[in-house]
């Protein structure tokens, strides 16, 4: 199954679905392919959010399973260097929260920073 681009009636975010057993390793891609709306949204906000992708929950797998391996994910000691070389500016708290919307999986990049006035 190739990549799926997909259009929602919703206008804070079009979805992109990505193959379920990819969505690890894609996480760093789609971070840096929304590098300019992410360092946009960090100077209107002090609390970032923004949505990377989704994926279609398999049915061998379950929200703890990707609850753990996102945990593991977030825990990684390059995680937060990688996202502070992206953003040009430290953050506070970076982590990929999850979301299951009926076997949808949506993953978003979260994190906290000072923003400047």
């Amino acid at each position: 199954m190739g990549l799926i681009l997909n259009q929602l009636n919703n206008k804070t975010m079009n979805p992109y679905i990505i193959q379920s057993s990819l969505y690890l390793s894609t996480i760093y891609e789609a971070i840096i392919a929304k590098q300019e709306i992410l360092r946009a949204k960090m100077q209107q906000y002090n609390d970032v959010k923004l949505y990377l992708f989704s994926f279609i929950l398999p049915e061998y797998s379950s929200n703890e399973y990707i609850a753990n391996s996102l945990k593991l994910y977030n825990e990684n000691e390059l995680f937060p260097i990688i996202i502070t070389s992206i953003t040009y500016k430290e953050v506070n708290n970076p982590r990929i929260a999850f979301k299951n919307e009926n076997g949808i999986i949506h993953l978003v990049l979260c994190f906290e920073h000072d923003k400047e006035d």
